[in-house]
């Protein structure tokens, strides 16, 4: 090998040996100041719901605080950009979804962001079992009622969501039963709950956790969820695979993730505390079991593989359906 050659691959190992010695270091003074997780959620939303707690909890295992910044709006992306501008250093974390990673590149131009290159996946943390409700005003009882009233109806029904990936969703499910309904974007979970109750639109889909409550009172008809059996909480409300939908559905999914260039040692450390924390059986029946969440959690390759597979499903199914980025 030639002096200059070698002197270069000294040089490079030198490199990487740095990097890797300084990332060490960090990790072992982590944390001595305050952590910000960012979260797309709304103050009191299904998300939010858990992940408090979380930060709480890791807050104590972590000795510093851990504090949640909510950044609704824009179907995530605020909460993306944010997340990618943040300095790599475990400080700043970010509660993401599909609609920031696996849905936006089909919806968005320009994100503000590369969902691929931009954040590290530390831990998927729970999907979020949802339902489909009408107002009582609606004179249907079951979903397959409803699909064929929207069928019957002039220019179909509206159909209310906080969530911009239910555009996917809602014209998957329109080209799979023939369905018509037009996806109504709105900012928040609470936002659509209210123009339902006003009757304002007539039907809505968003997470069970939020929905509970008015489906209990009577001032909501629950007609199926997403999820793969009946819930104790609402035996009497079928299944989407029931009705023959299961195929149709991607459901949302919750992970944490940090800032790309994070330090390896900080994400492997953050990913064993927040694992041992969703793990612990009191916390996961408390705060997602009975929250209508589906804990998820698994090892850091496995969430990576999620991702990867998710991304094709979307992709394929963006195809099939024609959707050009807006």
């Amino acid at each position: 090998m030639k002096a200059h050659t070698l002197l270069c691959v000294r040089l490079g190992l030198v490199a990487i040996f740095g990097v890797a010695a300084a990332g060490y270091a960090t990790a072992q003074t982590y944390p001595d100041k305050r952590i910000t997780i960012i979260s797309p959620s709304t103050p009191g939303g299904p998300s939010d719901v858990a992940l408090r707690p979380l930060a709480q909890e890791l807050s104590k295992v972590l000795g510093q605080p851990v504090i949640v910044d909510n950044k609704p709006g824009a179907g995530g992306t605020l909460t993306g950009r944010a997340c990618a501008q943040a300095a790599p250093d475990g400080y700043t974390l970010c509660n993401l979804f599909n609609d920031v990673i696996s849905n936006a590149p089909f919806l968005f131009k320009n994100p503000g962001y590369d969902p691929y290159k931009d954040f590290v996946p530390i831990i998927n943390g729970y999907f979020i079992t949802s339902v489909i409700v009408a107002s009582p005003e609606l004179s249907v009882k079951t979903m397959p009622e409803l699909v064929e009233l929207s069928k019957k109806t002039p220019g179909g029904i509206d159909f209310a969501t906080p969530s911009t990936g239910a555009k996917i969703f809602m014209d998957s499910f329109n080209m799979g039963t023939g369905a018509n309904f037009r996806a109504i974007p709105y900012k928040s979970g609470s936002e659509v709950a209210n123009a339902l109750i006003a009757n304002t639109s007539p039907v809505g889909f968003l997470a069970i956790g939020a929905m509970a409550p008015h489906i209990q009172a009577g001032k909501l008809k629950g007609l199926v969820v997403d999820s793969a059996n009946r819930l104790p909480q609402f035996p009497d409300l079928a299944t989407m695979k029931e009705h023959g939908y299961d195929s149709i559905r991607i459901k949302t999914w919750y992970g944490l993730f940090a800032p790309a260039g994070t330090p390896k040692p900080i994400v492997d450390r953050l990913y064993q505390e927040i694992a041992k924390i969703y793990n612990d059986p009191a916390f996961k029946e408390k705060v997602l079991i009975n929250a209508g969440l589906e804990p998820a959690m698994g090892t850091q390759d496995e969430f990576v593989r999620f991702l990867q597979e998710d991304r094709v499903r979307t992709e394929a199914l963006a195809k099939k359906l024609k959707l050009e980025p807006q």
